[in-house]
């Protein structure tokens, strides 16, 4: 995991995992131009201070200080554009810190700044003969220079020593830091995923609150028809039967047979209506078993023979209340206008969706003059709403087939 603005991957091991900052923007500003002032005031305060120099040291130094600040600024120039030219100046920069501290041993405070310049610029194991060579630079100079190594070398070999462990663990202690911001940023990241599910959960929630105060809707307005519509409708044709036809002239006959023929296609709408809205529920069946129910309902009902069939593994969708509607509303097609005599029904689960299809062998119509016809545009509402598909093919004496796609 690579930290927004870190300069190292945290890995499972124990082992130091780096990746240098490569983007130089996310570099802080002090770190560019803080180096840079330090070192000359280092040299100045060794010409305050009149630090005993070899003769002729004082050229040399102000020659070292402009190459080392020629080479920090090619280490910054190169670290985001070209890494290993930037690893290479490193290097040089700190040969000559390292040779510059045998002359002034105050080269040793602008010598820690490499530190941070390791963890900058380098990576994986290569990292720590670059952090060797930047604790014999501070070593040296914390040990008096020349004059250390000349007096007692075994001190600036302690020396270089505890700036490698004090380096090593300035990165250890840097690495758990990136470990922890790294982890601080996949927890926020669960937290955001979360809520965007919660969210989703959330509408999802509410969705089916409405879709179920649509069901229960229908449900009452379906039991109103029922105990209002068609019975009224069922007591006028008896109303109508009780009538004697042999005292009715020939017109009146005609009238009366066609007012009972009208109260029975009323009835017959009416108890179309009731059926379409009192569906089989779907609260503890599936979709497989309230479709079968649907079928024997309807070979109950009616003369055509239907048949359904089922191909893949049924599982519960989301749209399952639609496909059922939509279905009743495919039948309830066919026994109004189809004239069939088989009607099929089939439920297909793949992959990602489940099709219906509801095909007759009845009369056929023209589905592209006829779409607005049929009960296609209630169809196709409720499929717009979900994201389905529907598609007629139809013609003239060729049957009808229906086909539904849902996502689930």
């Amino acid at each position: 995991m690579r930290p927004k603005n870190g300069a190292m991957i945290p890995s499972s091991s124990d082992s130091l995992v780096f990746e240098p900052e490569r983007d130089f923007r996310g570099t802080p500003p002090w770190t560019i131009i803080v180096p840079p002032v330090l070192l000359v005031l280092t040299m100045g305060a060794t010409l305050a201070i009149g630090l005993p120099l070899p003769v002729g040291s004082w050229p040399l130094l102000w020659t070292a200080v402009a190459v080392l600040l020629m080479l920090r600024a090619g280490m910054e120039w190169c670290r985001p554009r070209r890494l290993r030219v930037a690893q290479l100046l490193f290097v040089l920069h700190g040969v000559v810190v390292l040779a510059t501290a045998f002359v002034t041993p105050f080269i040793a405070i602008y010598a820690w700044f490499g530190y941070m310049d390791v963890m900058r610029i380098f990576s994986g194991r290569i990292i720590y003969p670059a952090l060797l060579l930047t604790a014999a630079g501070c070593g040296l100079g914390q040990g008096g220079g020349l004059a250390g190594v000349q007096g007692w070398p075994p001190l600036i070999m302690i020396l270089i020593g505890v700036n490698m462990l004090i380096g090593t663990g300035a990165i250890i202690a840097e690495r758990r830091r990136e470990r922890t911001l790294a982890d601080r940023e996949e927890a926020l990241q669960r937290l955001r995923t979360e809520q965007e599910r919660s969210a989703q959960l959330r509408d999802e929630l509410v969705a089916h609150a409405r879709r179920t105060g649509t069901l229960d809707e229908r449900q009452r307005l379906s039991r109103e028809i029922h105990d209002t519509v068609a019975q009224s409708l069922l007591g006028v044709i008896t109303q109508l039967e009780g009538i004697d036809a042999g005292q009715l002239s020939a017109a009146d006959l005609t009238r009366l047979e066609r007012a009972q023929r009208s109260a029975r296609e009323g009835l017959a709408e009416a108890r179309r209506a009731v059926a379409a809205m009192a569906s089989p529920r779907l609260d503890h069946d599936d979709l497989t078993v309230a479709l079968d129910q649907l079928v024997r309902a309807w070979n109950r009902d009616h003369a055509a023979a239907a048949e359904f069939d089922v191909e893949g593994h049924p599982r519960r969708t989301p749209h399952e209340a639609t496909l059922l509607r939509v279905c009743q509303e495919a039948l309830s097609n066919v026994a109004r206008h189809a004239y069939a005599s088989r009607v099929r029904v089939g439920l297909s689960y793949e992959h990602d969706r489940v099709t219906l299809e509801v095909g007759d062998d009845g009369r056929g119509f023209h589905h592209e003059a006829d779409s607005d016809g049929h009960g296609l545009p209630g169809m196709r509402q409720r499929l717009d709403a979900i994201g389905g598909t529907l598609m007629v093919d139809s013609s003239p004496g060729e049957g009808c087939v229906v086909r539904v796609e849902v996502q689930g």
